[in-house]
């Protein structure tokens, strides 16, 4: 029998969140006035790519440590410090020369001792990869004569672009009431990543805290949100493309300008990191049979790894702190600072995503009965039903970013929080498929010399399934069957009639 089997070959761009890491990264903060009272230490972290090896990639970090605190005359400071680290995280799919990117959270950051002339910090930092890499996935599209095939429809993803850089982003807070700025932490949110003819777009907001120092010396504080849009070419995109990647801040700059009014002035650089996939599909064999002769297949497992969902969703989360016996009673709260959501699980239940981690961060009060300021830590854990849909095998990537902290004192004690969380969510489709990558025709089938033959389905068996069991053409089938309806309910008797000659 001639064969004419018919080859083709797919190009699948897979991206993975490969594989996760930590490691602490410890700071010496070397105070210039002697230090009375720790109030908030804050840390934010980047991580940069390194080369790519042989079942490894490397990467080169940093942590932004920013601590507030008093000195012995209760007149509040700021001290900055930045650690360098670098590290690796290995699998066997990393090859020399592939596109790694990596994403870096702090999971914990606390302050191990204080003195009068530093403070030693240590910060938990998460690091993930993730990796793209090219695949040429070779698949039988048709069967030849005489062999009846199992056809599927796959769908994957094809990177057409890719973009990196960075731009500025600026603001001016009028007519603010402080003499200095002693912290700013700023944030991104709300990010959204489009793609365009020939372009992505990205938009957002970066929210800033600033604690800054009052005329009277007392800390007071603002909230600035700057929404930003940036439109960055990318040859190959179309609007109808997926875009996956990062943005992140990599530098805060705050100057206060004095003049009839006092303004501050805010200078951010936003970098992005983006690539642009398209959808693809491809209908390959997933099975085959001859009723004459042997088939002998090559069958390939095939992953493929789609980006499906890039979402933020918000929340808003509710708590309560209760001060220490040894504390001093709360009369008027001056800041929130540290505030960060650390991320412990993201699933899918039933096709939702669900969410859990923590919000912390400090908030720093006055307290007349002394006449204070001091500083409590709090805590907020959380579960969240996000409503984004996933697959079962989907993997689900989530950052938290907090959006506002504001605190009210219901008793001395006893402070009220309420926080709002941007929820920022990367789902990546995953499905295995078995594909035929060879089909050849072995020897001929011995005949079977049963003039009848019954087949008991079973549920959802199609016609394919029926005849690939009989041994025998979906034609056949289906004339000796004519009151048979596909997909069969399950239970039904198939017949099979076959003429025999005799020898």
């Amino acid at each position: 029998m001639a064969n004419e089997t018919v080859y083709d070959v797919a190009v699948v761009d897979n991206r993975r969140r490969l594989d996760s890491g930590q490691t602490v990264v410890e700071a010496r903060l070397h105070a210039t006035a002697p230090i009375g009272k720790v109030l908030s230490l804050q840390c934010d972290c980047a991580v940069t790519p390194g080369e790519t090896l042989n079942g490894e990639a490397r990467y080169a970090g940093k942590v932004f440590y920013k601590a507030l605190y008093l000195d012995n005359e209760g007149t509040p400071r700021a001290l900055d410090y930045t650690s360098e680290f670098s590290g690796s995280i290995a699998s066997p799919l990393v090859k020399p020369g592939g596109s790694a990117e990596f994403t870096a959270s702090v999971l914990d950051t606390d302050v191990t001792a204080a003195t009068e002339t530093e403070i030693k910090a240590a910060a938990v930092v998460e690091i993930t990869l993730c990796y793209t890499d090219a695949e040429n996935i070779r698949y039988v599209s048709r069967g030849g004569d005489g062999v009846y095939t199992m056809d599927e429809r796959i769908v994957y993803s094809k990177l057409e672009g890719a973009v990196s850089g960075s731009f500025g982003v600026t603001d001016t807070l009028e007519n603010a009431t402080i003499g200095s700025v002693i912290v700013a932490e700023a944030r991104l949110i709300n990010v959204k990543k489009t793609a365009g003819i020939d372009c992505v777009n990205i938009g957002g907001d970066v929210v800033c805290d600033l604690v800054c120092t009052a005329p009277d010396g007392l800390l007071v504080s603002y909230r600035v949100c700057t929404p930003f849009q940036e439109e960055a070419a990318c040859h190959g995109a179309r609007a109808d493309y997926c875009p996956a990647g990062q943005v992140t801040l990599e530098n805060v700059k705050v100057e206060v300008v004095e003049g009839e009014t006092v303004a501050v002035e805010l200078d951010y650089d936003i970098h992005y990191t983006v690539k642009v996939f398209s959808e693809q599909s491809a209908t390959v064999v997933t099975d085959a049979f001859s009723p004459t002769d042997e088939l002998i297949k090559t069958v390939a497992g095939v992953e493929l790894c789609r980006p499906a969902t890039d979402i933020t969703v918000c929340e808003t989360l509710d708590g309560s702190v209760v001060l220490k016996d040894d504390m001093p009673p709360a009369d008027n709260v001056l800041a929130v600072c540290g505030t960060k959501c650390s991320i412990s699980d993201c699933k899918t239940d039933e096709g939702r995503v669900t969410v859990t981690g923590m919000v912390t961060g400090s908030i720093v009060y006055y307290s007349a009965e002394n006449n204070s300021v001091s500083s409590a830590a709090f805590e907020l854990p959380f579960s969240v039903a996000t409503g984004v849909t996933a697959g079962a095998d989907a993997a689900v990537f989530c950052a938290g970013k907090p959006v506002e902290t504001t605190v009210r004192i219901r008793r001395g004690n006893e402070l009220d929080i309420k926080t709002e969380v941007c929820f920022e969510l990367a789902v990546t489709e995953r499905t295995t498929v078995a594909v035929i990558s060879e089909l050849k025709i072995g020897e001929p089938l011995p005949l079977n010399d049963s003039a009848f033959s019954v087949y008991i389905a079973r549920e959802n068996e199609s016609l394919w399934d029926a005849a690939k069991a009989l041994g025998m053409t979906p034609e056949q089938v289906v004339l000796g069957n004519p009151t048979l309806t596909f997909p069969l309910k399950g239970g039904e008797r198939v017949l099979a009639f076959r003429h025999l000659e005799k020898q």
